[in-house]
């Protein structure tokens, strides 16, 4: 907070004989003037009790007297008296800070100082009455202008008293945490590739690719082992053959073995073709907890070849140093693993050239935007609307390494308002090669209705059985075109 003129420092001040009545030992101490500047008795008057009862620190008691001097300031702006302000004014001021560009945590800060105010001026010193709560007298009434709630700190008998609203501090803009969409995120990683350096170009895309399609948290991006991708390569069944018996393959070995390359990318193209297109790695993240994540194969390899190109090429320059680490993005100038922060700053920056709010976490809040899009169509494509809610939420769970479904909910809230504005319903087709067909099929219905009666005599040759209420109410056709919505 910036230094005011009305601020003075440790002045000698002299004041009317009425205010000594009130038990305050002047003398030398720190004191806040109005805009006529006159000393602002209360807010000297607190600042004594602050330091002659409470014992508080100078510094403490200098910090309380910036952030008065601010609060006075607006009341002298919006032509309100001390003791005359309610519950609105107060939000107000903390809105204001955070226009201003004070952070969450600091406005909450003040506004904890402000009510510490009041609440001394009121219950200590007399200066005011009725003016804000006292939750322990247990008179709660409207009659108070400002409230006050008492807030229990964790599970111990500790609590404290505190104003009731928790949004004052956000503005309307920030009042919920952006995730970016899909051509956000693109532009995003975009953003991270554009580097003249092609190690850094790729080691950035893959940072940001490993949260916004994995959904990986910063610190289990840092922790991502080479060993890892073998050893998940080698659960899934792909192993190197030429040994006897099988092993999993030396992802760093192969860089200067193309036969082994080529029969590698052979063995997941098979894997893929087989109808699994995710090869399950273990990572290692929040509370130090080891959890299974699926990555498709196209991603896997994207991986493998950043390991035998632009990381292998990385060694190779600094071959003199000793490379004993087996993570995935190293440093170039130490060769050793980056720290989860390192990570979260670099997509922070390209947030911010992208000119796209959010930080590195919300790439993985758009994977998991995705992961509950995609579960529940399916749900709703295989259930109707009798699909299990819960069980969609707890799937996603799983997937993202949450111990509950609760902050979930939203995104599975989210799905179902962006299924209510489209037409039609979603249908599940389990072999994407026949998802061609379907389409082409669906748009024939649509622009040849003739074409329902042809669907209907091959439905009926093949003894398959089939609603005529559907048919006459052009379902079907809905059903069939079924906008293949992430599915």
């Amino acid at each position: 907070m910036r230094r005011d003129s009305r601020y003075t420092r440790h002045q000698r001040i002299s004041v009317p004989p009425s205010f000594l009545e009130l038990g305050s030992a002047c003398g030398r101490c720190i004191s806040v003037k109005d805009r006529n500047g006159r000393v602002v008795l209360p807010i000297l008057n607190y600042l004594q009790h602050r330091l002659n009862v409470e014992g508080k620190a100078p510094g403490t008691i200098i910090d309380d007297a910036y952030i008065l001097n601010s609060w006075w300031m607006f009341l002298e702006t919006s032509d309100r008296a001390w003791a005359s302000v309610d519950d609105l004014l107060i939000q107000a001021w903390g809105k204001s800070l955070n226009k201003g560009g004070a952070k969450y945590r600091r406005v909450g800060h003040d506004l904890h100082v402000l009510f510490h105010f009041y609440n001394i001026c009121q219950n200590s010193l007399g200066l005011i009455s009725g003016v804000i709560e006292d939750p322990r007298t247990r008179i709660i009434n409207d009659r108070f202008p400002i409230s006050v709630v008492i807030e229990v700190r964790n599970r111990s008998v500790r609590y404290r008293e505190r104003f009731p609203y928790r949004s004052w501090a956000r503005s309307e803009r920030s009042s919920r945490r952006p995730t970016p969409s899909s051509e956000e995120a693109e532009q995003v990683l975009t953003t991270l590739s554009d580097n003249s350096d092609v190690y850094q170009g790729q080691r950035l895309w893959l940072t940001g690719a490993w949260m916004y399609k994995v959904g990986l948290r910063c610190a289990g991006v840092a922790g991502l082992t080479v060993s890892a991708l073998s050893r998940g390569l080698a659960e899934a069944g792909i192993c190197d053959g030429r040994t006897n018996p099988p092993q999993s393959y030396d992802l760093e070995a192969l860089s200067n073995d193309s036969t082994g390359m080529e029969q590698l990318l052979q063995s997941v193209a098979q894997h893929k073709r087989l109808g699994t297109a995710e090869i399950y790695v273990r990572v290692v993240e929040k509370g130090a907890k080891v959890r299974l994540v699926p990555v498709e194969t196209d991603f896997l390899i994207d991986n493998l070849y950043f390991i035998w190109g632009a990381r292998a090429s990385l060694i190779e320059r600094f071959k003199t140093r000793n490379h004993a680490t087996d993570a995935l993005l190293i440093s170039c100038k130490t060769l050793s693993r980056f720290k989860a922060k390192s990570l979260g700053n670099n997509v922070k920056a390209a947030f911010l050239i992208a000119d796209v709010r959010g930080s590195a976490h919300r790439l993985r809040a758009a994977f998991l935007q995705r992961i509950t899009w995609r579960g529940y169509l399916k749900a709703r494509a295989a259930h109707g609307h009798r699909y299990d809610a819960e069980g969609v939420l707890l799937v996603a769970a799983e997937i993202a390494g949450h111990s509950g479904t609760g902050s979930l909910r939203y995104y599975l809230d989210d799905a179902i308002r962006k299924d209510a504005l489209l037409p039609g319903e979603p249908i599940l087709i389990t072999d994407p090669s026949k998802a061609p067909l379907m389409r082409h099929l669906a748009a024939a219905l649509e622009t040849h209705p003739e074409t329902i009666h042809a669907v209907r005599k091959l439905l009926d040759e093949l003894g398959i059985e089939f609603d005529d209420n559907d048919v006459a109410s052009s379902d079907l056709r809905e059903k069939l075109r079924g906008h293949f919505r992430g599915t």
